[in-house]
């Protein structure tokens, strides 16, 4: 696809989310995006299931109610990027840049978020069960009833991260730095080590 053709999609979709008759879902799904330029975009309820979009600047992009399953985008930014109620299961976000992005109600079942960078955020009701999170950074970021089920936290960053609404049931939490992140009574109880090994 080049990028004269995606600008089109991009309108029309433009024009679908706005309710105009002449406007047309985008559907990317499995399209090579590699190398367009998508920052600023307009792509919510977009689908985008398996498209490649490593190393794309998504910046500001509103990808909110998108399916993004199995997307690779892997060493993408994705700064101030709106996933609200985003669907990213079993996507590939390796060492993506997540500054700022909106990550609420998303659901990340399987991801793989290995040497991500999701810090100092707000991470709300974001299912990560299954998610691969090892060697993230994710200091200070407030995990709010999001679920962690079996997921993958070994040596990562939680550094003043605000754990106490969080499920961590069978996490792997080994070797991550937990030092200074607020933690409930039950979740202590059960030998979550709040030091860095």
């Amino acid at each position: 696809m080049s990028q004269k053709e995606l600008n089109e999609v991009l309108r029309l979709h433009k024009l679908w989310v706005g309710f105009s008759k002449r406007g047309v879902r985008a559907d990317l799904s499995r399209h090579d995006l590699t190398g367009l330029h998508l920052d600023g975009a307009n792509l919510s309820r977009a689908s985008l299931v398996r498209a490649k979009l490593d190393e794309a600047n998504l910046s500001h992009t509103d990808f909110s109610w998108a399916d993004l399953t199995g997307a690779s985008m892997r060493e993408a930014y994705l700064i101030r990027t709106d996933l609200y109620g985003t669907a990213l299961d079993k996507a590939d976000l390796t060492r993506a840049k997540l500054f700022g992005a909106r990550l609420v109600y998303s659901s990340m079942i399987g991801t793989n978020l290995e040497r991500a960078s999701i810090n100092g955020q707000n991470v709300v009701d974001v299912d990560f069960t299954g998610a691969n999170l090892s060697g993230a950074d994710m200091m200070g970021t407030d995990f709010k009833k999001s679920r962690l089920l079996r997921a993958n936290l070994s040596s990562s960053t939680l550094l003043g991260a605000i754990l106490i609404e969080a499920d961590l049931m069978d996490a792997n939490l080994k070797g991550a730095c937990l030092k200074g992140a607020v933690m409930s009574k039950e979740q202590k109880a059960r030998g979550i080590a709040l030091a860095c090994e």
